[in-house]
């Protein structure tokens, strides 16, 4: 049975096998594997990527790994890696990759060793990891030629002050004028600017508005001041002068002193002036006026308290106005009944319906027949009562003959009548066919 060995990869061939072809293996093994392994040079390049480049030593195969010296190759951006399998073996390693990194030759999930950019170096798989082969120091070589210049470092601390210089000569006399003065919003930063020269200054003000101030106390009218004559209105040009050519410069001056520059009044303007500054002095001894406008009055603060209520007043000869209605009071008791009034001989309207009075004698003349009420429930089926015998038809008589047509008779009123008196019981209400007689006084009649 074919083995191989464990560090080389070469291939064993088994007692009595590869008759005829056992050659072939042989020469494989001596003049291939053997060979790399002892003096076997390869190039390698290094993959410049996160991924590490990872070399083989396949069993009865050429291999990268297997061979003696490595020269490691390519163009790096950042250090690398290159990984070996955990074969016991010696490694002639050679970093001549471009770009200035190292390369690490180690065992997967290692530590392995770097080999710094254009190093040379011998290492060691011992089965575990590649380490350094040997820790000899040869003797030192000859200084090697000064290498480029380093970046430039940080800047120092400041030195200390040197003496002073010798006082130049005396230059011309700088000026200050007032440029500009403008007002911004405000809630603004004041600003000054110099829109001349060291020499010749002329500053532009920008002051911003002040906050709003409260409404400050009327001050006292002052006096009318005479109205003075009106001067003649002068004719009014239409066509400018030609400017006049301008003269030969003077002679130079003497040197000016140095200019100066004075606070002099500041003044409130009225809410909503423009800030202004003037100059009350020279240009070389400038004195600056402020005048900034009171902000515009503040919104109005909240109502005091009430004042205690003073004393009341002598009463009024005028009647005031009617106060608002009061509220409704609650209902007083029911007072007792009064007497009944006498009867009114005009019938009044209808009162409502009362409640059922009890049941009277039977009346002997039928009465009207009243309004349909309200269906009432149901009540419960009474016992049917037994029939009566059916009596004998009588005999049919003759028919007698046609009488004469009488005169047209009178078509009798009838009345609604509601007696509210002589039954026992209560009052009766029927249709009467009589006319109302002194005697009704106290009933109730309806023609119908």
């Amino acid at each position: 049975m074919t083995t191989f060995s464990s560090n080389l990869g070469i291939e064993l061939i088994g007692t009595g096998e590869q008759a005829g072809t056992w050659g072939v293996t042989t020469n494989t093994n001596l003049g291939t594997l053997l060979e790399q392994s002892i003096a076997g040079y390869v190039t390698q390049t290094v993959t410049d990527s996160a991924s590490p480049t990872i070399l083989t030593i396949p069993n009865g195969a050429t291999g990268v790994a297997r061979n003696m010296y490595i020269e490691l190759t390519g163009t790096l951006t950042a250090a690398r890696v290159v990984e070996v399998p955990n074969n016991k073996k010696l490694y002639f390693i050679f970093n001549n990759t471009t770009g200035g990194f190292a390369v690490t030759v180690k065992v997967t999930g290692q530590t392995g060793v770097s080999v710094a950019s254009t190093i040379k170096t011998i290492l060691v798989c011992n089965g575990t990891d590649v380490v350094t082969a040997t820790n000899l120091i040869g003797p030192t070589g000859p200084t090697g030629p000064t290498g480029p210049t380093g970046p430039v470092g940080p800047t120092g601390a400041t030195g200390p002050t040197g003496p002073t210089g010798a006082t130049g000569p005396t230059g011309t006399a700088a000026t200050i004028a007032v440029g500009t003065t403008t007002t911004s919003p405000a809630g603004g930063s004041a600003a000054v600017t110099n829109v001349g020269s060291p020499s010749a200054a002329t500053f532009n003000f920008t002051i911003p508005t002040g906050p709003t101030g409260p409404t400050g106390s009327t001050g006292p009218t002052g006096p009318t001041g005479p109205l003075g004559p009106t001067g003649p209105t002068g004719p009014a040009s239409t066509v400018p002068g030609p400017p006049g050519t301008t003269g030969p410069p003077g002679p130079t001056g003497p040197t000016g002193s140095a200019a100066t520059l004075t606070l002099g009044t500041v003044t409130t303007g009225t809410a909503g002036s423009p800030a202004a500054i003037t100059n009350s002095g020279s240009t070389s001894a400038a004195v600056f006026n402020f005048t900034i406008p009171t902000g515009p009055t503040g919104p109005t603060g909240p109502t005091g308290l009430t004042g205690p209520t003073g004393p009341t007043g002598p009463a009024s000869t005028v009647a005031g106005p009617p106060g608002p209605a009061g509220p409704t009071g609650t209902t007083g008791a029911t007072g007792p009944t009064g007497p009944t009034g006498p009867a009114s001989t005009v019938p009044g309207p209808t009162g409502p319906t009362g409640p059922p009075g009890p049941t009277g004698p039977a009346s002997t003349v039928p009465g009207p027949t009243g309004a349909t009420g309200p269906t009432g429930p149901q009540g419960p089926q009474g016992l049917t009562g037994s029939t009566g015998p059916t009596g004998p038809t009588g005999p049919t008589g003759l028919t007698g003959p046609p009488g004469p047509t009488g005169p047209p008779g009178t078509v009798s009123a009838n009345y609604l009548r509601n007696v509210s008196s002589g039954y026992t019981g209560g009052g009766q209400v029927f249709v009467s066919s009589g006319t109302p007689t002194a005697s009704n006084a106290g009933d109730v009649w309806f023609q119908i």
